[in-house]
């Protein structure tokens, strides 16, 4: 993986390396989606853009900030 890859998506590259401890992710296995714990940053991350997914993560009452999210209904 290059450099420019990993800019790309940094946020979910980063949940699934790093930071593992820090974040929540979707039961999938390899999981598609995670955010870091609301204690810890309001940052998600997604695989490949997914509204399904979008929302697997979103928990009630909560904010998360995306880079270039799909349009999602409530």
């Amino acid at each position: 993986m290059s450099t420019i890859d990993l800019l790309d998506n940094p946020v979910w590259y980063a949940i699934n390396s790093v930071h593992t401890d820090l974040a929540l992710q979707t039961g999938e296995h390899p999981p598609k989606a995670g955010r870091y714990r609301p204690e810890i940053s309001s940052f998600a991350g997604i695989e490949t853009p997914d509204a399904l997914r979008y929302r697997a993560i979103l928990q009630p009452r909560s904010n998360a900030l995306f880079r270039n999210p799909p349009s999602v209904t409530p």
